[in-house]
């Protein structure tokens, strides 16, 4: 974790970026910090890609994309 690689951090920066910017324009929730949203991406597809890892690879890891997804979308799009 102490490998700069491991941050990761012109990625996330464009994506918390992106975050804020959709949550400014409505299309995001606003009453979670942009941190927080990015935590949760971040976390469900490495959640998906370590267990699809475990599973030894019997799927597609794209077939997993729908369902990611919806999880992500439904928990992070603005309510109106």
């Amino acid at each position: 974790m102490r490998d700069e690689t491991f941050a990761y951090r012109d990625p996330s920066k464009a994506l918390l970026k992106a975050i804020a910017n959709g949550q400014k324009c409505g299309k995001l929730r606003s009453d979670i910090p942009a941190i927080n949203l990015l935590d949760a991406y971040t976390a469900m597809f490495n959640r998906t890609f370590l267990m699809w890892e475990y599973r030894q690879r019997q799927y597609t890891l794209t077939s997993q994309l729908d369902h990611v997804f919806t999880i992500l979308w439904d928990g992070i799009k603005a309510n109106k």
